[in-house]
């Protein structure tokens, strides 16, 4: 198995590592120097980003970013562009479970993207660089995700949809065909975007009504 490093010791990274480890040998984690409070995480050596080129050198690992979605993918976006400054290609993750016609039908997807069990790719999508979809999304054909976003679970990204970089789209939320997210668009869990949406915009959908009534008084 080839030979990785895994950037981060989040609760993602945890996530990630019971995917990757079933096809990779993971060799240890990273973090900035600042953060290197313990030695070890997940029985792995957990070393400083800013000694990583000489205990591990590029000619002879990949890495994976594992980073969340703080700060409106900011962070990932600057340690991914860290690693990839720093000589080190990334891996990219495809679930195989992920729905794509044979041949991939045009689709492209970038370095550093994770993609999770259930995910529906139809033809002519492309994925940029340092992309996360959670299960069960569907990306519709002729679509275009930018890189440095975050797609949450049950998403559904209807045809013809450019995604600008560094966008949020929240579980369960629907982006009409044709519909342009601008840069950092934070869309809320159950959002419905029927029209273009302009840079740092944040959508939130209606919460949910609690009527009078118990449940148990209601007929099914």
């Amino acid at each position: 198995m080839k030979k990785i490093l895994i950037f981060g010791n989040s609760g993602y990274a945890k996530v990630v590592t019971q995917y990757l480890q079933e096809c990779y040998e993971i060799v240890a984690y990273v973090v900035h120097r600042q953060y290197l409070n313990e030695k070890m995480f997940l029985n792995k050596p957990l070393v400083a980003f800013e000694d990583i080129c000489e205990l591990y050198p590029p000619h002879s690992y990949q890495m994976f970013v594992a980073i969340g979605y703080k700060q409106i993918n900011t962070i990932k976006e600057r340690i991914y562009k860290s690693v990839k400054k720093s000589g080190y290609k990334c891996i990219t993750y495809i679930h195989s479970s992920v729905r794509m016609i044979n041949g991939g039908g045009g689709v492209s997807i970038g370095e550093n993207v994770f993609i999770f069990e259930n995910v529906v790719l139809q033809p002519f999508v492309k994925i940029g660089d340092n992309v996360s979809i959670l299960p069960a999304s569907i990306v519709c054909h002729d679509s275009y995700i930018g890189d440095h976003c975050f797609v949450a679970s049950g998403v559904c990204i209807n045809g013809f949809v450019e995604v600008r970089s560094n966008c949020f789209l929240g579980a369960g939320s629907i982006i009409k065909n044709g519909v342009c997210l601008g840069e950092k668009s934070l869309i809320g869990a159950g959002c419905c975007i029927l029209k273009d949406t302009n840079t740092g915009s944040v959508y939130r959908s209606s919460d949910a009504i609690r009527l009078s009534k118990n449940s148990w008084d209601i007929n099914l």
